[in-house]
This record gives C-alpha cells, structure tokens and sequence, in this order.
C-alpha cells in the first residue's frame, strides 16, 4: 500500500521541482536579456560583459537539465521521469522566459519608431524560438541526465510487462510443404466390395 503512495509523492516531487527550476531558469534569461538590452539608451553595459552573458545562458540552462535529469533518474531509476522533468521545466522556463523577453522587447522599443506590426511578427517568433529551444533542451539534456542517474541509481530496473497478445498457436507437428495427405476414414466414400450385389 505505500508503494503506489511513495510513487506518488515522487512524481509530485519531482513536478515541483520542475516548476521550480523552470522559473528560476526563465527568470535568469529575462534579467540576462534586460542586461542585454537597456531600456533607455543612457543605460549601457560592458559589450564584453553582455556577450559573455548571452554565451554563458544557454550553457546554464543545458546544466541545470542535466543536473536534473541525473537527480530524478538516480532517485527513481526510469529515465522516462527524467524526459518529463526536463520537459516541463523547459515549459515552464520557456514561458517565463518568453513572457520576460517579450516585456524586454516591448519596453526597449517603446519610445523608437518601429513598426508595431514588425515589431509584433518579431516578438512572436522570439517566444515561440524560445519555447522551441527550451522544449528541446529540457528534454535532450533530461534524458541524457537520466540515463546516468539512472546507472547509478539504487533502485532496480522495472521489470518489462507481459504482453497483451498471447502467442499464437502452431501445430506441434505441421506437415512439410507438399507433403501427401493421408486420407481420413471419414472423408472416403463407401465403396461396394467386389462380389456384393
């Protein structure tokens, strides 16, 4: 009875810290595009400082999967939960992050004289790139993390399940191939005997 309990609470452990990276890494990516790009042009940053920044994100954020992966593969010995992490925290940092660039976008260009439309067509394609690149990674990275974890992980490998579908049925011994049939006593007519009637 508390196997299905414990399994339970592993799952929702495991969400909650998916939630709770996810945020954290799509909270990190919006301060590092507000770095990135000053809301008023007074406001600059190092050029070195923002190209390190921008190069060492990603970077983050393909360690923190892997680091995830490696710790639900090694706790619950399936790297199909290690998939699911990743994947989530990667939806639920791609919408912070997207949600957090978009905000960037629209502050920065508030005050210039672009095209609202382009602007619009821009923005789109940043945030779905962005959900793109993190579906991607939260997954890729998850699950390579969890085939670590789970090669190092205590708990043993889930046994494979039966199959729905029975074998089928082969006659123990079927006849060769043009082999001839003998002939049943049921399938041969009655003949009349020589000498009767």
């Amino acid at each position: 009875m508390s196997a299905p309990s414990s399994q339970r609470s592993e799952r929702a452990t495991a969400v909650l810290i998916s939630l709770i990276v996810g945020i954290a890494l799509g909270v990190f990516q919006s301060l590092v595009w507000l770095i990135s790009e000053p809301l008023t042009s007074s406001v600059t940053s190092s050029p070195s400082f923002v190209a390190f920044l921008l190069l060492v994100a990603p970077l983050i954020w393909v360690i923190a999967f892997f680091i995830q992966g490696i710790w639900i593969g090694h706790r619950t010995g399936q790297t199909r939960d290690s998939v699911l992490t990743g994947l989530f925290s990667g939806v639920f940092g791609g919408i912070v992050a997207a949600v957090g660039h978009v905000l960037v976008i629209t502050l920065s260009l508030h005050s210039s004289n672009q095209d609202p439309i382009t602007v619009a067509y821009s923005t789109l394609g940043v945030a779905t790139f962005t959900m793109m690149l993190t579906l991607g990674a939260g997954s890729g990275f998850g699950v390579l993390g969890g085939l670590i974890g789970q090669y190092f992980s205590p708990v043993p490998p889930a046994l494979p399940s039966k199959p729905a579908v029975p074998p089928p049925f082969y006659p123990s011994n079927p006849p060769y191939y043009g082999a001839p049939q003998q002939p049943t006593s049921s399938s041969r007519p009655s003949q009349p005997q020589a000498g009767e009637g």
